[in-house]
């Protein structure tokens, strides 16, 4: 996976650079369990609400998630790493290919 995923890294970092000045960063990424898309695992800015108000807090995911797709080439599932359950999350993060 990390071979197919390597041709990505620099356009995947140069969408983290642009998004993280909106207060998101991009963690890691990883296939779905059925390999038909990514996964994309991302935290929040503790101020992100108060950066992007109102409409404009969704419109970011919707772009996020088009730029992200566009780039890969495939459907992309963006996950908040503050959803994950405690029991799982160290193990999933532990699986990620870092960003």
């Amino acid at each position: 996976m990390t071979n197919k995923l390597d041709a990505y890294t620099q356009e995947l970092r140069e969408i983290q650079k642009q998004y993280e000045q909106q207060g998101i960063t991009l963690i890691g990424i990883m296939p779905s369990k059925q390999n038909t898309d990514y996964d994309i695992f991302y935290e929040l800015a503790k101020d992100f609400a108060m950066r992007n108000p109102g409409h404009q807090f969704f419109s970011i995911f919707r772009l996020l998630k088009k730029d992200l797709e566009q780039t890969l080439n495939k459907k992309v599932d963006i996950i908040d790493t503050a959803a994950l359950a405690p029991i799982g999350k160290d193990s999933i993060l532990n699986d990620l290919v870092m960003i």
